[in-house]
Order: C-alpha cells, then sequence, then structure tokens
C-alpha cells in the first residue's frame, strides 16, 4: 500500500497497459494487461485480489480503448482518468457482488477522488513519455 487509505494505490502498473495501447492493437495491449495481473497477484502473494484485478483491469482497458478511438492520443489524461475511475467503480462492485453486501460501496466517494488523482498523474506520465519517445518507439516497433 502506498498511501495511507486502505485499497488505494497510485495504479502506476497502468501506465504500462495504457502506454501499450498507444503502440500496438488492443489484442495485444490486452494480453499484456493479463499478463501483467497475474504476475503481480503471484508476486504479491496476494491470489484473492486476482479476481478483483482482473474486473477492474479489463473493463478499465474496454472503456480505454473506446475513448481512444473516439478521441485520440489528445486526451490521454483524461482517458487514463476514466480508466481509473472504470477500475475502482469495477472493484466496489465485484465485492459488493461477491460479499452480498452494498456496504462496500459507501467506499465509492473516497476511491472516486482517489481515481482522479492518481488517474491524472498515471497520465501525465504517459503524456510526458510519449512526448519524449514516441518518435524512438515508432522506429523501434517499424523494424518489425
Amino acid at each position: 500500500m502506498l498511501l495511507p487509505i486502505p485499497g488505494i494505490k497510485l495504479g502506476l502498473a497502468n501506465i504500462v497497459t495504457l502506454f501499450a495501447l498507444l503502440y500496438l492493437p488492443p489484442k495485444e495491449t490486452f494480453f499484456i494487461l493479463i499478463g501483467r495481473i497475474l504476475l503481480g497477484s503471484m508476486f504479491a502473494g496476494n491470489p484473492s485480489i486476482l479476481l478483483y484485478s482482473l474486473t477492474g483491469g479489463i473493463f478499465s482497458l474496454i472503456i480505454e480503448i473506446l475513448l481512444l478511438k473516439l478521441t485520440g492520443r489528445k486526451f490521454i489524461v483524461e482517458i487514463s482518468i476514466s480508466g481509473a475511475l472504470t477500475h475502482n467503480i469495477t472493484q466496489l462492485l465485484c465485492a459488493a457482488l461477491i460479499t452480498h453486501s452494498t456496504a462496500v460501496l459507501t467506499y465509492l466517494p473516497i476511491l472516486l477522488i482517489a481515481a482522479v488523482l492518481t488517474g491524472g498523474l498515471c497520465g501525465l506520465c504517459i503524456l510526458g513519455i510519449d512526448k519524449r519517445f514516441s518518435s524512438d518507439i515508432i522506429k523501434l516497433l517499424n523494424k518489425k
């Protein structure tokens, strides 16, 4: 846990997923997402989070793919925020279904604020990396 509020993380791993989405087809990005989640849950030693991570990750990727197609790269920070919001909402809904309790949804306002902040931070990181390295990455990908 990187922040003092339980369950809130910076979401830095989404930088990898969203960055891949900028340069790779959605299908390849999906496999990167799944691999990242599986490895993360294995190495974190907490397989119980696998279901939450998969549902949050898959739904946020779907939203990010749709928004990227609709708006283009120009709105990458907003797309990152939307992905973070979707991830948190989906994880809470998954928790509510598993626990058969809507009590977990009381945590939603805090998670939404955190998603805007962390999603924005990740989006700015992606924006900076993209601006700095896009030509190098395109050259590298064209060599294949």
